[in-house]
């Protein structure tokens, strides 16, 4: 399901979190953001120690992408309301950045939020995270495409 999008050549794999990915997960998650030096310790991670129930068990959806049995890619969401959802934990390893894999991943989510019967996603990204420009609070609204090539088109605006 998650593979569709993918080049079958390529050597990430992008799937559902499964039990068994929490220490690669975190591993993943501290090591980016310190790279950037955007990481707080705190009770705001308190969802990566249980999964299940911030995100999947709760209208939302998380994923992490594979290059050679190991977790490199992570993203998520999490219901807000019946018709949001807010994008969360996006993270590329540093030495994988560059290479698409963060827009097949977000593509994904987004289509997924979708499946779910989601209008709108949220993105606020983390402290120290370089945007382009001085974009902050990014707000992804799905949408019917007007060209009938593309079942929906992606609106970024910026909040606030």
């Amino acid at each position: 399901m998650y593979n569709e999008a993918l080049d079958i050549t390529s050597p990430f794999l992008l799937r559902r979190y499964q039990p068994g990915d929490e220490v690669a997960i975190w591993d993943l998650h501290e090591r980016v953001l310190r790279q950037v030096d955007a990481f707080l310790p705190g009770p705001w991670n308190d969802d990566l120690h249980d999964i299940p129930a911030a995100y999947l068990n709760n209208g939302g959806e998380f994923l992490v992408g594979v290059i050679d049995d190991r977790i490199v890619a992570m993203g998520a969401f999490r219901r807000t309301d019946d018709k949001r959802a807010e994008l969360k934990r996006m993270r590329v390893e540093l030495a994988h950045q560059g290479h698409g894999y963060g827009g097949i991943l977000l593509r994904e989510l987004e289509a997924r939020a979708r499946e779910l019967g989601y209008e709108t996603c949220t993105w606020t990204p983390p402290l120290g995270k370089p945007l382009p420009s001085t974009c902050t609070g990014l707000t992804v609204t799905l949408r019917p495409a007007r060209q009938p090539s593309k079942a929906w088109r992606y609106c970024f605006s910026k909040n606030g």
